[in-house]
């Protein structure tokens, strides 16, 4: 999901405070539904996480040595295969999806 759409879901972490006698936070409405205060932060929130997307340079990369059969073992100047994506996360609290 994007960052923007993961700030209208409900965060089950997230609490307000509640204006009522004998309950001094709460993260629902009195009819179950999200309080506006308790929605997902995004990169805001430590539990973040960015999702993993392919690396175009590795391709590219990969693909100049590998041409007619010419592998080479220089591994070590191989860029990463992965890089963070710069719009679409997801919540890390359960793990990655």
């Amino acid at each position: 999901m994007t960052e923007d759409e993961m700030k209208q879901t409900w965060c089950p972490d997230a609490r307000a405070a509640a204006y009522s006698a004998g309950s001094p936070t709460m993260n629902r409405g009195q009819r179950g539904e999200p309080d506006e205060d308790c929605l997902c932060l995004g990169r805001r929130c430590s539990a973040w996480r960015w999702e993993r997307v392919p690396n175009p340079a590795y391709a590219e990369w990969y693909a100049q040595r590998s041409t007619n059969g010419l592998m080479t073992t220089d591994w070590h100047t191989a860029p990463p295969s992965t890089i963070r994506s710069t719009t679409d996360g997801y919540c890390g609290r359960a793990g990655a999806p």
